[in-house]
């Protein structure tokens, strides 16, 4: 009876000691050097590591004249990699652009490369450009720790 109980109690150990380990990989996945972000994470707080590669994914229309674009970025701790690309999204009976709906939505997709170690904020914009002292229709925010 006794010899059970132990090797229960062994085995629940073992189990819990392997769910444990997978746990602290999850919670330490912002440590990565390539992280992708999207609407979901707006208002979020990301630790990252010096030198990472940050990836938005933001969905937008610019068949309407919105676009997203920076607000608000602090040079000493981002350098934006490349253009601001807009991606169309596929027709769902094809890969090709050919097939995509007029006025169809699409992503924009923005790249950055933490340079230095501290806090700071990205803000992104959706609105449009043209139209000067109007609120954008959207902000997206995150706070971000950077390590060494």
């Amino acid at each position: 009876m006794k010899s059970n109980y132990l090797v229960t109690s062994l085995l629940v150990l073992i189990t819990a000691l392997i769910f444990s380990s997978c746990t602290t990989q999850d919670m330490n996945r912002n440590d990565d050097m390539d992280i992708e972000l999207t609407g979901k994470d707006n208002g979020t707080s990301v630790s990252l590591k010096n030198g990472a590669t940050i990836t938005i994914r933001l969905e937008g229309n610019i068949t309407t004249g919105y676009a997203w674009d920076i607000k608000e970025i602090d040079e000493n701790f981002f350098k934006q990699i490349g253009d601001i690309e807009y991606v169309k999204k596929e027709s769902m009976d094809s890969n090709t652009d050919e097939n995509s709906p007029v006025g169809a939505s699409g992503e924009f997709v923005f790249t950055f490369s933490a340079i230095q170690s501290g806090e700071t904020t990205l803000q992104l914009q959706y609105h449009r450009s043209f139209e000067e002292g109007v609120e954008p229709l959207e902000v997206f925010t995150v706070s971000f720790v950077i390590s060494d």
